[in-house]
């Protein structure tokens, strides 16, 4: 298996994305949920197998605790503690070996007291109990659980290697209870869902105890074909480019985007449940 030479690295989006610093155990994710966004920003699925290099994260460490000069713009970042959003491309916990080695990175970002946000779709590993020792002592931490639907039959579908979303949900309360600042990112919103979304979904995450929710709308590959995305439309029985074209949505970069217009009207409901069940909105679009 290749090392991964590029697991700490500013992100594509970096010049205006809120967290431009990521981390990821490998490019490719294996829980390959079908709406994934990662094939149109350069992750890929099929090609030569790589991980992480965990020696050579640590030797960025330790460069920064050197104080030389260098020309290193990663180790730069690092000596400014600029936040590292560790699951920018893949999932740290997508099975078992990047478990592990997520673990051990999380010690080596401990050890440096280094502050860090965590995006996952399987927290059922961090509620381990020895896994939340090592969560408890790392002193600049928010953890992002990522739900798309509440509708199980729904969520079977586009993210079929994903825990549920009531289990989620549950694993949410359990980080919350214990201390662990933790938020929910509706990523990706699906338009045609958004009346499930305000109904069921909020109301649920906000009983957590939950304080912050961010929402970022379904993002579309130009290139449909090296993305799961027709297999996608046709499991939900959903035409989603004919959709985002009758409502004039815009090419950036790879990816359709519908109209900021559309997005902020339809976002108003959306805004007004989340504040109803006492969490605060963010934006991710």
């Amino acid at each position: 298996m290749q090392r991964y030479g590029y697991a700490l690295a500013p992100t594509s989006q970096f010049y205006f994305c809120g967290v431009p610093f990521r981390l990821d155990i490998t490019p490719k994710c294996s829980l390959n949920c079908l709406y994934c966004f990662a094939m149109t920003r350069g992750g890929r699925r099929t090609f030569n197998q790589q991980i992480v290099d965990i020696s050579q994260i640590e030797r960025k460490f330790q460069k920064v605790m050197s104080n030389k000069d260098n020309f290193d713009i990663v180790v730069e970042m690092l000596k400014h503690k600029i936040p590292i959003h560790f699951g920018g491309l893949s999932d740290p916990f997508s099975n078992e070996e990047t478990s592990f080695l997520s673990i051990e990175l999380l010690k080596i970002l401990c050890k440096y007291d280094y502050p860090i946000i965590i995006s996952t779709k399987n927290p059922k590993v961090l509620v381990n109990d020895s896994i939340m020792k090592i969560l408890k002592k790392l002193k600049y931490l928010v953890i992002q659980i990522s739900i798309t639907t509440y509708n199980v039959n729904s969520a079977k579908k586009i993210e079929p290697l994903v825990p549920l979303p009531n289990e989620r949900i549950k694993c949410l309360k359990l980080l919350i209870d214990e201390g662990i600042y933790s938020v929910v990112r509706l990523q990706p919103l699906f338009p045609i869902w958004i009346e499930e979304t305000i109904n069921e979904l909020i109301p649920k995450i906000g009983e957590t105890g939950c304080k912050h929710v961010i929402v970022e709308f379904l993002k579309l590959p130009v290139e449909k074909n090296i993305s799961l995305i027709k297999e996608m439309f046709n499991s939900i029985n959903w035409d989603g480019y004919e959709f985002y074209k009758k409502r004039g949505a815009i090419v950036i970069g790879r990816e359709y985007l519908l109209p900021n217009k559309f997005k902020w009207v339809n976002l108003q409901p959306i805004i007004i449940a989340i504040h109803r069940s006492g969490m605060s909105y963010g934006a991710a679009d």
